[in-house]
């Protein structure tokens, strides 16, 4: 889900803290799982928050791409928290069955499966499911030209903070790719094993200004 077409879900949160930022993507996922195909279990939901960036290697990006990924995994994980008490709970279910149930399910529609399942996605409008929540920043540097992701947990208290009210987040986890992943993984996987060139790419920030006219010097 582009989170772009989804801004009234954080509309509350832009009017607390002005900044009006929102993380790129979420993956919602059901797991076909002996727990989700067994109907006297809950659903169990798995859904990933996911923030890109591209641009020049810069630490800035990071630490903005991690605020942003937090605010969308604290708006929606107590959103769409099962237990969650607040008057606009039953709006929010809704908001989580339309998010899922308006997607196809990778299920032949004629098994028993699939109808437990779907019967399973109706129950979210019940609060009966579980979710567990995951993060992912993906930052695409054009000057570097590694072909391989370097990656590490994020360090954040969100866990601990979400955890207090009963919320399953799990990892957050940084990539940062460099152009020659990006090149990579640009074309199908057969032809990954090709050799690839790095681009040199003009970093506009040490592009230097002309001189003022003003400082030049006067003729002799």
């Amino acid at each position: 889900i582009s989170l772009d077409s989804y801004k009234h879900w954080f509309a509350e949160d832009d009017e607390l803290s002005k900044d009006n930022t929102r993380p790129d993507f979420m993956l919602i996922e059901i797991p076909k799982s002996i727990k989700n195909l067994d109907p006297a279990e809950k659903l169990d939901i798995h859904v990933k928050i996911i923030e890109c960036k591209m641009g020049f290697q810069n630490d800035n990006h990071l630490v903005k791409a991690q605020t942003q990924l937090e605010k969308g995994l604290r708006t929606m994980s107590i959103n769409w928290n099962p237990d969650n008490t607040s008057i606009m709970h039953r709006y929010w279910l809704n908001q989580l069955y339309r998010a899922i149930i308006f997607s196809p399910l990778n299920m032949d529609n004629t098994t028993a499966e699939y109808g437990i399942i779907r019967n399973k996605i109706y129950g979210i409008l019940s609060g009966n499911y579980e979710i567990e929540w995951t993060g992912d920043i993906f930052a695409f540097w054009l000057d570097s030209n590694t072909d391989k992701p370097d990656e590490w947990e994020i360090d954040s208290t969100l866990s601990e903070e979400l955890s207090a009210k009963g919320i399953d987040l799990q990892e957050m986890t940084c990539h940062c790719c460099g152009q020659m992943f990006i090149q990579k993984m640009l074309v199908p996987p057969e032809e990954r094993s090709s050799v690839f060139e790095h681009n040199a790419i003009p970093n506009p920030e040490d592009a230097v200004s002309p001189a003022n006219d003003d400082d030049d010097p006067e003729p002799p």
